[in-house]
């Protein structure tokens, strides 16, 4: 059976969500977030240390946006980062 390039990719999509689902049920039910490095090693946080990992990787994303000029993108990601930022002081 061969596969074309856009079925794999609709393949991986799917593994994906369904992956983020399971993640998102296992975090509701336990208050607790899964977190990976770029190696590939995971570790499970509270919710602080997960905000504060996710508002480094969008602060370094919106970075480079703004060097490519991509500055719709980098003023989503600056809302994005403002909320996360607001929900770390609430915490």
């Amino acid at each position: 059976m061969n596969l074309s390039e856009e079925d794999i990719n609709r393949l991986a999509d799917a593994l994906f969500e369904r992956l983020m689902k399971q993640q998102e049920k296992f975090e509701a039910e336990h208050s607790t977030f899964i977190i990976s490095d770029e190696f590939g090693n995971s570790k499970t946080v509270d919710e602080a240390e997960y905000l504060h990992f996710e508002l480094v990787k969008l602060e370094e994303l919106m970075h480079v946006y703004v060097q490519e000029e991509q500055y719709e993108k980098a003023e989503m990601l600056k809302n994005k980062i403002r909320i996360i930022r607001n929900k770390i002081q609430r915490l």
